[in-house]
């Protein structure tokens, strides 16, 4: 993986990339979160092609790294998807609620 992926406007290419090639995978904890917090898939992917990389909140974690992305989905409600990279996109959760 190229270290230009560290960098924001790098990651948010990768991600839009990602979205658009269908190569966003969703683990249990995600799809958890997703719907107690009133989540779907699509507020998710909108996130990942719109949002902006939280560098303040993204680092190494559970021995991966993990970025935070933070955006508003089509209704106007904060959204935040923390995931992981490898030659895909693991979406490990998402925090925020619906109004």
């Amino acid at each position: 993986m190229s270290k230009d992926l560290f960098s924001s406007p790098g990651l948010l290419e990768f991600l839009r990339e990602a979205v658009k090639q269908g190569r966003v995978v969703y683990n249990c904890h995600a799809e958890k979160r997703m719907r107690e917090r009133g989540f779907a898939r699509p507020d998710v992917e909108r996130a990942l092609k719109n949002g902006s990389h939280n560098i303040q909140k993204s680092g190494y974690q559970n021995g991966q790294w993990r970025y935070r992305i933070t955006s508003k989905t089509i209704d106007g409600n904060l959204i935040e998807v923390v995931l992981e990279i490898s030659s895909i996109v693991v979406v490990v959760t998402v925090i925020g609620d619906k109004l």
